[in-house]
């Protein structure tokens, strides 16, 4: 029988492991020999986890718009403390230095911020899952800031003192912190989403690897906004994308002609029948098939700086891409220095899509999607364990925790792994031709989108804000919208 994946997973320096495995959470012990399940801590598949740093507490969120703390016990017993209704679900999760805030970025293009315990009223027992949230429950979350599209990466700087986002609109923008109505600098260079950001401590502070849509990961000076440097990733990420994401095309694909009773004998457009039409269209899709649906893109989700311990000197950053079930790694220096090679990426397979991954003990946890159909019903260990030795990373079999984690998985049938949709962000990020510009025109009435200027398609020179221009234009179509539904009562 299936088992349920670890979709997301978090580690505290002790070696306490939280994973999140559908609607479940699971926590591994600091000793990495015992394991404790906490079944339906979420009414949804759980999206984001967290520890606090002195790992007495993890923070939970998914699909059910939930935010909880719970409680961490010695022996492994977790309490709910709080449950706190989201307007949105959250895109991203951050925790302030010293734990007292909780920062999220939802799909609306929002970050709040949440005290990690919260005053009696606002952790009052939070609303069923789909049913609005009650006006105090949302006056308990503070705005932090707010894009104009959604916001899919969230970073606090090591030193604290601004948060820096990242939206499906190209944009990196750094706000000052925790006065984030004060944006510090835009850093605009990508061509497409950003997904990942990592702020570098010192010495190489202040700055900023971001990567997402593009065939590179950015270097930037976040204070002046400054491109340092592109490094280009492609033709590492591209081969072991298993995932394709969904035609952008398709998105704006025309309905199909009428079918059935009603489409009999009726004359098209051009004096076919339905009929034709119909098998024309069966035909299309049969040619269609015989190619593997959907694109293969870029779609670095997650960037990290790994420092070996057993030679500190060499750190490196390491990567991966959603649906790609490879893990890469190159070192710092190829981001600091300016050498004018192209680095090389180092790369693991895994045979099944990554989903997430984490250091723990010097070592690094990979979570893979062990029912990918790609591996033909074949059993998949849904937990592997990486060393690093002999200046490269190594499978570390004397780990036990993988051993432990696949005992506690949790067995599933298909009701409980439809939901999980572990790779909607290929879909969701990518953007359909000229939907910038049908956006505008639809605002402005016009129906069809003017031509305008071709950008260039080199990374390092996009972006643009616009953002109050956004918001006028959002409003005005809202304002359409209210007429156009009062005309119709």
């Amino acid at each position: 029988m299936p088992k349920l994946p670890y979709q997301a997973l978090a580690v505290h320096s002790s070696g306490l492991t939280v994973f999140a495995s559908g609607a479940h959470l699971v926590l591994l012990l600091s000793n990495g020999r015992e394991a404790k399940t906490h079944t339906s801590a979420h009414s949804g598949p759980v999206r984001l986890v967290a520890l606090t740093s002195d790992g007495a507490h993890v923070v939970s969120t998914g699909d059910d718009k939930k935010l909880k703390v719970w409680g961490v016990a010695a022996d492994g017993a977790m309490e709910e403390k709080s449950a706190r209704d989201l307007v949105k679900r959250a895109n991203a999760l951050a925790l302030t230095s010293d734990d007292s805030t909780i920062l999220i970025a939802d799909k609306f293009g929002d970050v709040f911020s949440f005290p990690l315990h919260p005053s009696p009223a606002a952790a009052a027992p939070s609303t069923a899952a789909g049913e609005p949230a009650p006006k105090k429950a949302k006056l308990a979350q503070e705005p932090v800031l707010g894009h104009v599209s959604m916001v899919n990466a969230l970073a606090l700087t090591p030193d604290g003192k601004h948060v820096i986002t990242g939206d499906r609109d190209e944009h990196v923008r750094v706000s000052r912190f925790p006065k984030s109505y004060v944006i510090e600098r835009f850093c605009l260079g990508h061509r497409k989403f950003v997904s990942a950001l990592l702020p570098l401590p010192a010495p190489n502070h202040p700055l900023l690897l971001s990567a997402g849509g593009d065939p590179a990961i950015l270097v930037w000076d976040y204070l002046s906004g400054a491109l340092q440097r592109v490094v280009p990733v492609a033709d590492s990420v591209l081969p072991g994308v298993k995932v394709r994401s969904v035609r952008v095309n398709d998105k704006q694909r025309p309905p199909r002609p009428p079918q059935g009773k009603k489409a009999k004998g009726k004359k098209g457009e051009e004096g076919e029948t339905k009929e034709e039409a119909k098998e024309e269209q069966v035909q299309e899709e049969k040619e269609e098939r015989k190619e593997p649906y959907g694109d293969l893109i870029v779609a670095i989700n997650k960037l990290y700086l790994y420092t070996p311990p057993s030679d500190p000197s060499a750190p490196q950053v390491l990567f991966t891409s959603c649906g790609s079930s490879n893990l890469h790694y190159l070192p710092l220096t190829s981001f600091t220095s300016d050498s004018i090679t192209a680095p090389e990426v180092q790369t693991i397979d895994f045979a099944a899509p990554v989903l997430d991954f984490a250091e723990r003990a010097g070592n690094v946890l990979v979570s893979v999607d062990r029912n990918w159909e790609g591996l033909g019903g074949e059993a998949k260990e849904g937990l592997r364990a990486l060393k690093w030795e002999g200046g490269k990373f190594v499978d570390a079999p004397e780990e036990p925790l993988p051993a432990v984690a696949e005992s506690a998985s949790i067995e599933a049938d298909s009701a409980s792994l439809a939901p999980l949709d572990l790779y909607s962000a290929l879909a969701l990020l990518p953007k359909m031709e000229n939907e910038d510009e049908d956006e505008l025109d639809a605002a402005a009435g016009e129906g069809k989108s003017q031509k305008k200027q071709k950008q260039p398609a080199n990374v390092g020179v996009g972006g643009r804000t616009g953002e109050k221009q956004r918001a006028r234009e959002a409003t005005e179509r809202e304002r359409k919208k209210t007429k156009v539904e009062g005309a119709e009562a």
